[in-house]
């Protein structure tokens, strides 16, 4: 149900109409001699309507009609009219989840349904808030919504394929990614999504390529040159704020109460296509990562179990919350996530080590690399085929060279080697140092470490384009 979307009039429409008629049928409960809606705990949640989107919810096909036949008087008295496009009005019949049960519901004819005397189209799916809901479950709900984002997924790779991205550089590009088109991806995904689908890691993988022109560089390797988590942890970030907004919402009310019930059922039955089955993985790994003193000694405001702390909360739906100490939890919990991000991005690498073992300390950051602000160019091209190896670099004939083709060291052809440590090339090196920190001076660099003993690390990563020490070259 709802009013058009887009009409400049339906703002006012349903202050006016809706919005009356909304609170009229919330109260049917107290002269109905039947139970209509869905109860949830000390609530009873009858319908639900958001902007130009509303559902009804009835246990029984007798509650269901008495809700339509009321809400048909109720817009019949002000002459409006319903659609009854099958993706306008329509009525979803929710199957059980096991199996047993929705195999017995199956053999049941769909009951038929009048509104305004006219009967209401059966549907096994219906996009509500944006998400696609399908009658048989979540999962095959998931799976919906996913194949309807096929054609999304497409105008992203088309867009960033265009000749324009070429020409800006890597940091708008980036921009552009995650601020306009991997949302519409990621949109409702810590509600719906478990794990990646196979299109969503195609399409980055795509994108980014094509982006930086590294058509032969691992994934792992383009996004930690762009500063990029992975995917699975973009969706558990957001698992995490959906999770902290329902903490935050008034006690008592729809919200703390279905989630109660939610983690109640849980504990009953752990159904794999809970929501929480899901955020209470994403807890465990957590505490997992938890266990570490090195992180605990980071991250000071941990509870001593995430999985308990979050049970908790969400079982005393009736318990005040301190907003304040909620921020702190959250900010807590983003701390350990990207300790969580870190042991990804080092799997990732170690099931690439082969080729990039020589790069892994440029790769295992969080750290944008600082030369995708520049404007593209050689030194950009260069510095992309740099951070994939010596494969991408000097090209895949050259890979398996046992030798250093300068100084003829066995075992040192590696690019740390070839840029800072080979003695063949130390005379250039040094030249190109001495030139880079006047360069430095000049136009006003605080602090310019040496170019000699320790420091020597710090102008390898300022050459090939990864973030150095604040400490060691200093802006301010």
């Amino acid at each position: 149900l709802g009013v058009t979307e887009g009409n400049v009039f339906s703002p006012i429409i349903f202050v006016i109409v809706v919005d009356p008629a909304i609170h009229r049928l919330h109260s049917l409960y107290l002269i109905a001699n039947f139970d209509i809606g869905i109860p949830v705990l000390m609530k009873l949640l009858i319908l639900l309507f958001y902007a130009d989107d509303g559902r009804t919810f009835g246990l029984t096909q007798r509650a269901k009609q008495f809700l339509w036949s009321h809400l048909g008087r109720e817009f019949a008295e002000l002459f409006f009219l319903f659609n009854f496009a099958i993706n306008k009005t329509a009525v979803m019949r929710s199957m059980p989840i096991p199996k047993q049960q929705r195999a017995r519901a199956r053999t049941q004819p769909p009951p038929q349904y009048t509104l305004s005397n006219t009967p209401i189209p059966q549907t096994a799916v219906y996009k509500h808030l944006g998400v696609q809901c399908h009658q048989a479950g979540p999962n095959k709900s998931r799976a919906v919504h996913n194949a309807k984002l096929a054609s999304v997924l497409a105008s992203i790779e088309h867009r960033a394929a265009s000749s324009s991205m070429r020409s800006l550089p890597l940091i708008h590009c980036r921009s552009i990614y995650t601020t306009y088109w991997w949302p519409q991806v990621m949109y409702a995904a810590g509600l719906i999504q478990t794990s990646i689908p196979q299109p969503f890691a195609s399409t980055e993988s795509h994108v980014l390529r094509y982006f930086t022109g590294g058509y032969q560089h691992p994934t792992v390797c383009l996004r930690s040159m762009l500063g990029m988590p992975t995917q699975q942890t973009r969706i558990d970030l957001d698992r995490l704020r959906l999770l902290f907004r329902l903490f935050k919402q008034s006690r008592s009310g729809l919200e703390r109460c279905a989630l109660a019930v939610t983690v109640a059922q849980y504990d009953q039955h752990r159904n794999m296509q809970s929501w929480w089955h899901r955020t209470n993985e994403l807890l465990t790994t957590m505490d997992t990562i938890c266990l570490s003193p090195a992180v605990r000694a980071r991250v000071t405001d941990c509870p001593v179990s995430w999985v308990q702390m979050c049970r908790h909360l969400a079982l005393h739906f009736d318990d005040a919350m301190d907003v304040k100490q909620l921020n702190t939890l959250y900010d807590a919990a983003r701390a350990v996530m990207l300790e969580v991000e870190a042991f990804r991005r080092r799997s990732e690498l170690t099931a690439c080590q082969s080729s990039l073992e020589e790069v892994w300390d440029l790769l295992d950051t969080p750290n944008v690399a600082p030369f995708t602000c520049l404007k593209r160019g050689r030194r950009t091209s260069m510095r992309v085929d740099l951070w994939g190896g010596r494969r991408t670099l000097f090209g895949y004939r050259n890979f398996h060279v046992a030798v250093c083709p300068w100084c003829y060291e066995p075992n040192q052809f590696t690019i740390r080697h070839v840029f800072r440590d080979c003695h063949v090339l130390e005379n250039d090196r040094r030249i190109v140092f001495t030139e880079a920190a006047a360069f430095l001076q000049r136009h006003g660099v605080k602090n310019v470490c040496n170019i000699d003993g320790e420091d020597r690390e710090h102008w390898y990563r300022l050459m090939v384009g990864a973030s150095v020490d604040n400490k060691k070259i200093s802006l301010q």
